[in-house]
């Protein structure tokens, strides 16, 4: 809640639609929806933050039985750095790639 901005009342009177970017709504309704047992890190998400920023997000949930009611036990990761400092990587690796075949066959 904290990472989020909000306080614990809002948080709960909160939808996971709410959290999520425009156009990840339909994917996390239907995958919310469904009964999957699981839900990993074959994608990630954009939330929103309390503020209005943006975040990437992996989601991870487990459905289970508690108190007699079907629940899940849903964890998210901020990976909004990591996948900042991975499409930096890609831009360095792309340019350097380009330096080095440049030196390879120089102009003449």
């Amino acid at each position: 809640m904290a990472h989020y901005g909000y306080d614990r009342e809002q948080f709960l009177r909160m939808s996971v639609a709410r959290h999520t970017a425009c156009r990840d709504h339909a994917d996390v309704r239907s995958r919310f929806l469904s009964h999957r047992t699981y839900m990993g890190e074959d994608r990630t998400w954009r939330h929103i933050k309390a503020d209005g920023s943006l975040i990437d997000v992996s989601i991870y949930r487990r459905c289970l039985h508690y108190q007699g009611r079907e629940a899940s036990l849903v964890g998210i990761i901020d990976v909004t750095e990591r996948r900042r400092a991975e499409v930096e990587r890609d831009r360095s690796r792309d340019f350097l790639d380009r330096i080095i075949e440049a030196v390879r066959s120089p102009s003449t």
